[in-house]
């Protein structure tokens, strides 16, 4: 979800986009933990994997940095 908020949606809307990741860091969203599942990988190996990720938000993409 943290790749989602900081990517333009169909809706190409930040303000939408902000108010998601408000919601991600109250719940203590990072990109370094999954919040549910401890053997699911978190959005740092996946940003890894994917190699080429360039969030359109980047402002709200850094929000989850530790």
């Amino acid at each position: 979800m943290i790749m989602t908020v900081s990517q333009k949606w169909p809706h190409n809307d930040k303000k939408i986009n902000e108010m998601w990741a408000s919601l991600l860091l109250t719940a203590d969203a990072t990109l370094d933990k999954n919040i549910k599942e401890a053997d699911r990988k978190d959005t740092k190996e996946i940003v890894a994997e994917v190699g080429s990720f360039k969030p359109d938000y980047f402002d709200l993409y850094i929000l989850f940095e530790d």
